[in-house]
């Protein structure tokens, strides 16, 4: 019983650690923020695993019953190794020196991680918390970057040029991009699970900041994943009749948005010129976004809609019955419409699309279908996307964007490059029969509701974004203690 307990407390410890801190760990300001973070993974991974080893051996939980996703997990792990030994880059390939950092080592450690978390973690409220604050606080940082405050220093060594391009403490706009819209959807996802007011207040109001902190990023891809995370509880609300919930939901959307308008018309009639605002109105989606008539449209929307669900009398009549009955099988048809127009419009796909996105798309697929046929398979390396595209396409790239890209802008596409077909179908597959297994199991376990709006939103930010040492160890985690839960097969406990 003392070596259980033991084993449960090291592994929430290591989690606080991960979820609380790690967001925030930094050295030498920003010029060193690549591998400050990897090296506090690294070295806070290695003593939690080798610790949960020598105390756990023996311990009956390492024969769990296994998941679809464990044995994903593994296909990968396996992949990785088999990559790094075939690749002409062989150390680049397991150490990743360079570059995004992303080397086989370290999304070996990361699968290490998952596979100790799926065991031994126990559910508790200490971590929700310690993910409530930690995240609030990053928010706060990045709303003090757009308000031209810098409370830690970080900008000290850096050119002015390059401030517009970091915020906050993990990273360039698009890592905090796709971080924040993924944990926004959660929280959003938390107050939906809430209980108690004071929860539901806590959870509603970091949403609400969320939602503002996305848009400081003045990046879209947060969009992908606050917007599929928002739309998946709606299609279970409507199911499950827990439409009020959801309108607090979409009033914290709104609200964040709000605040954001109120900023950039305050910088508006003040002449304060500030460059982050001004950069904002240059991205046209997210601008449209919070101008004064689209805010007013979803407001007032809001509104009907909030009435017409609080009413009791609409419930007790029983008129909301055709919602419960066929609304969420709507909401999928309208989805799936919406995203064939939407393909539809985007191919065949220009270069230009997605701020050069569209370039790199094809060429990642050009030059994979040029592999031998083992690349195929295995992939050209982990962290070797660079030297894979530059051997293909160095020239043109430098001649059209100064430098080759360093990586694919798709999570996916990144991974069929350097893990080859193996790596891609391990790596979606261990997030897609985890997300198919929490969908199944959520009406036994609530908790299993976040492992659905997580992974979905994380998939979806994934479109346009890559693998990072910033945001990769801390999805692993999370998938492991999605695993550990459905695994367990009880809900939280309280």
């Amino acid at each position: 019983m003392i070596r259980k307990r033991l084993l449960e407390n090291i592994t929430l410890l290591y989690l606080i650690f991960m979820v609380g801190i790690f967001p925030f760990f930094f050295r030498d300001d920003y010029l060193d923020i690549v591998s400050a973070k990897k090296s506090f993974f690294q070295a806070v991974s290695i003593l939690f695993l080798v610790s949960v080893v020598l105390l756990g051996y023996g311990d009956p939980r390492w024969k769990r019953r296994i998941l679809p996703t464990d044995i994903c997990v593994m296909l990968f792990l396996l992949t990785v190794l088999i990559s790094c030994m075939i690749s002409p880059e062989r150390g680049e390939a397991f150490w990743g020196n360079s570059g995004r950092r992303l080397g086989g080592a370290y999304l070996l450690l990361c699968g290490g991680v998952y596979i100790v978390v799926s065991r031994f973690y126990k559910e508790s409220g200490v971590l929700l918390w310690t993910f409530l604050v930690a995240n609030s606080g990053m928010w706060l940082l990045v709303v003090c970057d757009l308000w031209g405050l810098d409370p830690l220093g970080m900008y000290e060594s850096l050119d002015p040029a390059q401030h517009m391009y970091f915020i906050g403490t993990m990273g360039n706009i698009n890592i905090n991009s796709g971080y924040s819209g993924v944990c926004t959807a959660l929280m959003m996802g938390l107050y939906h699970l809430g209980q108690g007011r004071l929860t539901k207040i806590c959870f509603w109001s970091a949403s609400v900041l969320g939602v503002y902190a996305c848009c400081c990023t003045r990046s879209d891809s947060w969009l992908l994943a606050v917007g599929s995370g928002m739309l998946l509880l709606l299609g279970i609300s409507m199911r499950e009749g827990g439409l009020l919930k959801w309108c607090g939901v979409a009033a914290a959307f709104f609200c964040g948005l709000t605040f954001m308008k109120v900023t950039e018309w305050l910088d508006k009639v003040t002449g304060w010129g500030n460059k982050y605002i001004e950069d904002l109105r240059g991205q046209g989606m997210l601008y449209a976004l919070i101008d004064e008539k689209v805010l007013l449209a979803l407001g007032l929307a809001l509104l009907v809609f909030f009435f017409t669900v609080a009413d009791p009398r609409s419930m007790k009549e029983r008129s909301l019955d055709p919602v419960r009955r066929y609304g969420s099988w709507l909401l999928a048809g309208a989805v799936a419409v919406s995203a064939l127009l939407l393909i539809g419009q985007i191919f065949p796909m220009e270069d230009a699309f997605g701020n050069s996105r569209g370039y790199i798309w094809k060429r990642t697929l050009w030059n994979f279908r040029e592999y031998p046929l083992l690349y195929k398979i295995f992939g050209y390396g982990p962290n070797c996307f660079f030297q894979s595209i530059k051997n293909a396409y160095g020239a043109e790239m430098e001649a059209l964007y100064q430098d080759p890209f360093i990586d694919a802008h798709n999570e996916c596409l990144q991974f069929l490059a350097v893990t080859g077909v193996m790596g891609a179908a391990s790596y979606m597959g261990m997030q897609v029969s985890l997300f198919i297994s929490c969908l199944r199991g959520r009406k036994e376990a609530q908790v299993l509701l976040l492992g659905c709006i997580g992974i979905l939103a994380y998939l979806m930010q994934g479109l346009v974004n890559n693998p990072q040492v910033f945001t990769t160890p801390l999805y692993f985690i999370f998938l492991g203690i999605m695993a550990r839960h459905h695994g367990s097969g009880h809900g939280p406990e309280r």
